[in-house]
């Protein structure tokens, strides 16, 4: 996929299984709102960002900033869940201002940290953790006035034990949110029956 954006869009009761754009033009996902929508297999330079980029049409965005964020997620998805990437492999770079609580994750490789925790100096003593992606993610998460993020390593990187470290390592130090049981125990997820596999 290349020169490609979505921007604005409500996407509910969707399956996206496997999604790759090339290194030099990132596919940008820009202010969407989710509501049921499964993002599963290998991802490749996709960015979910939280808010409409520049192409948006005068007075759009102001509109968009007073609808949009945290509150018009959680109105939509009504006690639903907005995203399950609990089956993604790849890489994701996770952006979004979806509410960690409405978005079903692996434990092992996908945590959640709040902006509290991002705002206190511990988690830059993980060795290595500043200068990686989750790093970025981290000080993005503190200047971007949500709640929280979900930190994702990337399982099919070579160093996926050592970013799996980092996150335990976090979670440790409590500069993360905790986790408890295995993927089955947090999620049973139901596919879209327009979009499951054959």
């Amino acid at each position: 996929m290349r020169d490609c954006i979505l921007e604005g869009a409500l996407l509910e009761d969707v399956l996206i299984d496997g999604m790759t754009a090339p290194e030099d033009d990132h596919m940008r996902v820009f202010g969407c709102v989710y509501r049921r929508v499964v993002l599963r297999g290998h991802f490749a330079n996709i960015t979910l960002l939280p808010t409409l980029g520049v192409w948006a049409v005068s007075g759009l965005k102001a509109l968009y900033q007073r609808a949009n964020g945290e509150h018009w997620v959680e109105l939509i998805c009504d006690g639903d869940w907005a995203l399950d990437i609990s089956g993604l492999t790849g890489s994701l770079d996770f952006r979004s201002a979806v509410p960690a609580r409405l978005v079903r994750r692996d434990p092992e490789t996908q945590i959640v940290m709040t902006a509290e925790q991002a705002a206190r100096a511990d988690w830059r003593s993980v060795p290595g953790l500043q200068r990686s992606l989750l790093g970025v993610h981290i000080n993005l998460l503190q200047g971007s006035g949500y709640r929280d993020t979900i930190l994702i390593a990337d399982k099919s990187a070579p160093d996926r034990a050592r970013q799996v470290a980092m996150l335990r390592q976090l979670q440790r130090m409590g500069a993360a949110q905790p986790d408890q049981g295995s993927v089955s125990d947090h999620l049973t997820t139901t596919l879209p029956s327009s979009s499951r596999s054959q």
